[in-house]
């Protein structure tokens, strides 16, 4: 019996359905994680505050859970990146392109929207053919570097960078992930100041973090 052949088209439109199932499996068991770790500490606390009342809130057990209460608290930011991560909904990434993608976050980890992100060169200057990308109101932001430019992109060091409303550049780090046809990375940017505009032009004086 002959078997039906499998066009490139079809199994990628196949490849992408099934990262697309195991995306929503993810967030699905994230959200189921979270909602423990939540449970969990409520427990934690409800009984930090029982045996505070009964042996004093220097007793060694008061103070032990008081430890795990505070570890767990610490974590819940890095959950809730997670689940921003799994919540994310990208295009579709074109064939042979790379894609780095993420959040803007400010202070206390609060999305930052307008907010340009781009890649530049050492100077801060804006390599035009890479393209931008404006923070939406989640801070999420998304670059792709389409096929025609990925050697390019290889041989040059690039410079992750974000500038505000006023085209000052506030953030500028050198950029670790190596484009590569058909992937997409991720990478947060952690700044403190917004607003949105193109980047600068390369005569535009700059200011970095």
């Amino acid at each position: 019996m002959a078997r039906d052949r499998i066009t490139d088209t079809k199994a990628l439109d196949q490849i992408a359905d099934g990262i697309t199932k195991l995306d929503e499996q993810r967030l699905t068991e994230l959200n189921n994680l979270k909602q423990l770790q939540e449970i969990k500490h409520e427990v934690i606390n409800r009984e930090a505050k029982r045996l505070a009342a009964k042996y004093g809130s220097d007793h060694p057990r008061v103070q032990k859970l008081e430890a795990r209460s505070n570890y767990n608290q610490s974590m819940f930011p890095a959950l809730d990146r997670e689940v921003d991560k799994a919540t994310s909904k990208t295009e579709p990434l074109p064939l042979n392109a790379w894609r780095l993608h993420g959040k803007v976050i400010g202070e206390k980890q609060r999305p930052m929207p307008e907010i340009t992100v781009f890649f530049a060169d050492a100077n801060k200057n804006w390599i035009r053919e890479f393209g931008d990308s404006c923070s939406d109101q989640t801070g999420y932001y998304s670059l792709t570097i389409k096929e025609e430019f990925i050697e390019r992109a290889q041989k040059e060091k690039l410079y992750l960078a974000a500038s505000n409303r006023n085209k000052e550049v506030v953030y500028h780090q050198l950029n670790t992930d190596t484009p590569t046809k058909g992937i997409i990375d991720y990478r947060d940017i952690c700044l403190a100041k917004g607003g949105c505009s193109s980047p600068p032009e390369p005569d535009q004086p700059t200011r970095g973090k």
